[in-house]
């Protein structure tokens, strides 16, 4: 016998993000034991549009491993901590509604979105990239999808309750966005030289991390959904007797 009770959502501990976060913080703290030996690994295990570019170019197939790497890597504490903080205070939710392995997947995938955006940007750019920024981003625009809905703006007499407390968090990351949209196409226009600060910032993998995590993040769920409702209809099928014989 099923009890209705057993089908609403339970707390979920975000496991995965916490994870993530570990491991971000074990692979800086690798970099620091280098010394100067960091400078080689960056350069190696960064992103650079270029290589990619130009592998394509003349037809070979170019080195892949820092799609993957890449994202672990970070050029300072600042850069480290900022990130991992927009992580924490993101991550939990997103993952409380899609659960720990698609959250991996969307956390990977929006880190692959995010740097092939940038290199559609800058297809021959030298500069290494690294950070989990274009992954954060793109938790950050699931995020909105999630929980940016019209029942946020509803006047209600508990306005520090419910999705009224996540107003200022949505508009922040509103502003966040367009902050990075109007930039990234002035950077681009200008074409800023390499040593400017705002050349140094991949604008387009932190804008194309955002629209990739707003795709994404739904077509997670409506995975998730699918696979529930396939699971139910297994167990209606054994409860009434339909199926024959149990998977081995």
């Amino acid at each position: 016998m099923r009890y209705l009770d057993e089908d609403l959502p339970l707390p979920h501990f975000p496991w995965m993000n916490f994870a993530l976060i570990g491991i971000n913080l074990g692979c800086f703290a690798y970099e620091l034991s280098l010394g100067p030996a960091l400078q080689p690994l960056l350069i190696t295990y960064g992103w650079v549009p270029e290589h990619f570019s130009l592998a394509l170019t003349h037809g070979e197939i170019p080195v892949l491993s820092p799609l993957l790497v890449s994202t672990f890597l970070h050029g300072g504490w600042l850069h480290l901590l900022g990130n991992m903080l927009c992580l924490l205070i993101l991550g939990g939710d997103v993952e409380e509604r899609l659960g720990a392995v698609r959250y991996l997947g969307l956390y990977m995938c929006g880190s692959l979105v995010a740097l092939l955006s940038q290199t559609a940007v800058a297809p021959f750019s030298p500069m290494p990239m690294i950070g989990s920024s274009g992954a954060i981003a793109a938790v950050a625009g699931t995020y909105c999808i999630f929980f940016f809905t019209l029942q946020d703006f509803r006047v209600t007499p508990q306005l520090l309750s419910g999705r009224i407390e996540r107003i200022p968090a949505m508009l922040f990351l509103v502003a966040w966005f367009l902050f990075h949209l109007v930039v990234g196409i002035y950077a681009h226009a200008v074409d800023m030289a390499l040593s400017s600060f705002f050349a140094r910032i991949a604008w387009g993998a932190h804008v194309g991390g955002f629209l990739g995590g707003m795709i994404l993040g739904p077509v997670l769920l409506v995975y998730q959904a699918s696979r529930r409702r396939s699971r139910v209809f297994g167990d209606s099928q054994l409860i009434f007797g339909r199926s024959q014989s149990l998977p081995r």
